[in-house]
């Protein structure tokens, strides 16, 4: 079987580099990968021992699956002022289990092509006016055991199709970790969960159930990958579940047809009931249009009648005390081109810092 060297791999001297992460190595073994950067390579056992490949696997330089992982750390310049840490050296290092934030500003998916792709740095601006969840005390949850919140980075704002690509290696290395890391993505507009979801699922040799809390239901048939066709395509890869809670409108016409192909549930003890009785892992997003845009107008489709922050907070403890297999979240379609209302932010950044609060008492 052959292997997929990092598009992004540089050479000094003898050292590969990827990230922030150094990996000497003989002259050969250097040149060897960095001549083949990109590329998949089936006689690498000239050139590799069985140590060296282990290592080269570990910290993301060659994979399985086309490799395209980028990711570079927050240097001092973290979501709520938490520690920034290396992911590639966390996911090896058998005494972390950390959840780990992750910025993923894609935004070209959005059908309206309106968008401020200073959004995510606007929310993590916002952040440094809440408690760090790492040492506040906000959060009423009876659970013996704490784990700590990381900030582990960025992508960077590229080519749309390359950047889906990194996503979908950035989740494959996130979930190869064997979840010791929970992730929270931080989008970005919806369009992130597909990528991700495909990187789940070339990690995990399992189902899963992707919970969507939307006020939309994302299944237009268009062609493209788009924040209004993402559910769509999510529902069409194998082995994945699709349940939403709180759709409240459609954007396309086609939707009400293919709704019926979808579990809608409304009650949050009966969608609690569904999934622990299907005993799968369970994969969360949220479209912070789910929520009221009274309490958060920087969204891009906002629909009355939504769903308030201490609804989201009941909500979020009853999935965590029913001790749900809860792999991974995204919060997405932040968008203060609609507006860049301070209060708006503000909210955004308590529900996330509830997200993660709650995700590290699992």
């Amino acid at each position: 079987m052959g292997l997929y060297v990092n598009n992004y791999v540089k050479k000094d001297n003898d050292n590969i580099i990827l990230s922030e992460i150094n990996i000497e190595l003989t002259e050969k073994i250097a040149n060897y990968i960095f001549e083949n950067k990109g590329k998949y390579i089936d006689n690498y056992f000239e050139y590799l021992y069985d140590e060296d490949i282990e290592i080269l696997l570990a910290y993301a330089i060659l994979s399985e699956n086309p490799n395209f992982y980028k990711l570079y750390p927050n240097i001092n310049y973290s979501m709520f002022g938490i520690n920034t840490r290396c992911f590639l050296e966390d996911k090896n290092n058998k005494e972390i289990f950390n959840v780990g934030i992750f910025e993923i500003p894609y935004f070209q998916g959005n059908i309206k092509n309106t968008y401020d792709v200073e959004s995510i740095k606007k929310l993590k601006e916002t952040t440094y006016k809440i408690p760090n969840p790492n040492i506040s005390n906000q959060k009423n949850i009876q659970i013996k055991q704490r784990r700590d919140i990381a900030d582990y980075g960025f992508l960077q704002i590229s080519e749309k199709q390359i950047m889906i690509k990194e996503i979908e290696s950035l989740s494959y290395q996130v979930f190869k970790s064997d979840n010791k890391i929970t992730p929270v993505y931080i989008g970005g507009d919806h369009s992130i969960s597909y990528p991700i979801i495909k990187g789940i699922k070339q990690a995990y040799n399992q189902e899963i159930i992707y919970l969507y809390f939307d006020a939309h239901l994302d299944l237009s048939e268009n062609e493209f990958l788009t924040n209004g066709s993402v559910v769509k395509k999510i529902s069409e890869i194998s082995g994945v579940e699709v349940i939403n809670f709180g759709y409240r409108g459609y954007i396309y016409n086609e939707e009400k047809e293919e709704s019926d192909k979808i579990i809608k549930i409304s009650n949050i003890d009966n969608l609690i009931k569904y999934i622990l009785e299907s005993n799968k892992p369970l994969y969360i997003s949220i479209d912070v249009d789910f929520f009221d845009p009274s309490y958060i107008p920087n969204i891009t489709f906002p629909v009355p009648n939504g769903t308030s922050l201490l609804e989201f907070e009941i909500i979020l403890n009853k999935l965590i005390d029913s001790r749900i297999n809860i792999i991974g979240c995204d919060l997405v379609e932040v968008n203060t081109f609609s507006s860049n209302c301070e209060y708006g932010l503000t909210n955004v950044g308590y529900i996330l810092y509830e997200i993660c609060k709650t995700l590290s008492y699992k």
